[in-house]
């Protein structure tokens, strides 16, 4: 009786041992099967976010583009207006420098005169005192 027990015992556990390998080539398989589900998913998301970062990047490159037209423009704007303001200051410094020129011409000319005057009075004066 007690082989025939041991028997039993021998075949309750080779069923559980069966059942057990089974049961872990069932949760293997679901595992595998989970895995590939979330795979699959990922690849989803990763496609998702590829697009999301291609649209990102055309909105940003868009945003770029338009600042640095509007940079350069105002870059330009202003560089226009100073070589504008260049001109102006170097017509008036030249207006000033002619003014100046007559000016320092006209007082060559007086300080001429005056010398001159000087020269006859002191001649003039010379021939009084030696008469």
């Amino acid at each position: 009786m007690n082989s025939d027990k041991l028997y039993k015992f021998y075949k309750l556990h080779k069923l559980y041992k069966r059942y057990r390998d089974e049961s872990d080539d069932r949760v293997k398989a679901d595992i595998w099967k989970a895995i590939n589900k979330i795979k699959k998913q990922l690849a989803q998301l990763f496609t998702s976010l590829s697009k999301v970062v291609k649209m990102l990047s055309r909105i940003l490159e868009s945003i770029f583009t338009k600042l640095g037209e509007s940079f350069l423009s105002k870059v330009v704007e202003q560089t226009a207006d100073n070589a504008q303001h260049n001109v102006k200051s170097i017509k008036d410094f030249e207006l000033i420098l002619k003014a100046q020129q007559k000016k320092l011409k006209s007082l060559c000319a007086k300080a001429s005169d005056v010398e001159e005057e000087i020269k006859n009075s002191e001649l003039s004066g010379r021939k009084k005192r030696g008469k």
